[in-house]
């Protein structure tokens, strides 16, 4: 056996080498696992059953059984067992090469497909309303999912409902968090239920009912108001109830961002907004007041109903844990 040689015959779960000592027993192949081949270069390496265990998290007894396996494959034995030192005999020292190639092979396909894969990965374009940093969950959402999809790059499109609806039946968006009303009735969507928040109203500290607990719509009548340039749910909820409440809002300044709260604080007019933003974003001199009755919005996460890619597949398997339960 001083002349035995090794080839590899088959990669797939398994490896399969060839060897003339085999074929003389009519055998044509035999299997060693990937990890019996890792655990043989460790225990080569290190020379100590018990030490290499530890490295590699099996028992002793695990390790020796695995090595004995290999052996029985082969028919030949790999390791010095006379001496103490567990050093590779001559045809240990033969096999030590073909076993590290094997490793290698196995380790580089994987790597190899990997990054395939990833680079497929690409972009993800994902279309969010103007006020969606001050909503910590999507926020975690995109962060966690950046963390763990390295090599997808995430393309951010804030806009309002309705221009984030339109870029998904474009197609030039994945997904949309979009706010809704009530149940959806949209049917070219799917909807996730994301985070959920109520509209409250932005007063001057100074107002006659900044200190209530809650206002109804009915006592907003003769006010003005200070609305948001972009219209959209919250705009045109805002409307509905005013005009339920038997009147039509006076609305005198439309402003984007938050110089909102800069004129409410300046008494030029009152606002009504989404808690969750305003709470984080209201001005000295502005307190907010919720409500009553409560209306909820809901911001949904949307997605055409067609098949996703295998990126997008990946972000709404991520997402599912983040929705409301």
């Amino acid at each position: 056996m001083n002349k035995t040689q090794f080839i590899i015959a088959k990669f797939s779960d398994e490896i399969v080498l060839i060897s003339p000592h085999h074929i003389v027993q009519e055998r044509s192949c035999i299997t060693v696992t990937v990890d019996q081949l890792r655990e043989f270069l460790v225990l080569s390496e290190i020379g100590n059953y018990q030490k290499a265990a530890d490295i590699l998290y099996i028992s002793q007894g695990t390790l020796s059984r695995h090595i004995i396996s290999i052996e029985k494959e082969l028919g030949v034995t790999l390791f010095d067992r006379e001496s103490h030192s567990n050093e590779l005999n001559a045809e240990g020292r033969k096999f030590l090469p073909y076993a590290q190639h094997i490793v290698d092979l196995a380790d580089n396909s994987v790597k190899e497909i990997q990054a395939k894969l990833q680079a497929e990965e690409g972009n993800l374009t994902i279309a969010v309303p103007h006020n969606f940093s001050y909503y910590k969950k999507i926020m975690n959402l995109l962060i966690d999912f950046s963390c763990s999809w390295p090599n997808t790059s995430i393309n951010i499109m804030e806009s309002n409902n309705s221009t984030m609806k339109q870029l998904l039946n474009e197609r030039k968006c994945s997904f949309a968090f979009c706010t809704e009303l009530g149940e959806p009735t949209n049917d070219n969507f799917f909807h996730i239920r994301f985070c959920t928040d109520v509209l409250s109203v932005c007063l001057p500290v100074s107002h006659p009912l900044a200190n209530n607990q809650y206002i109804s719509f009915a006592e907003l009548k003769g006010e003005t108001f200070v609305t948001a340039t972009q219209r959209g749910t919250i705009y045109d909820s805002f409307i509905l109830a005013c005009k339920r409440s038997g009147f039509e809002p006076k609305i005198v300044h439309s402003l984007s961002g938050n110089s909102i709260y800069h004129f409410v604080a300046n008494q030029l007019g009152i606002a009504v907004l989404l808690k969750t933003p305003a709470l984080s974003a209201h001005t000295e001199g502005t307190t907010l007041v919720d409500v009553y009755p409560p209306i909820t919005v809901y911001l949904n996460m949307l997605y055409c109903k067609e098949t996703l890619n295998k990126k997008e597949s990946c972000f709404f398997d991520f997402a599912k844990n983040y929705e409301v339960d």
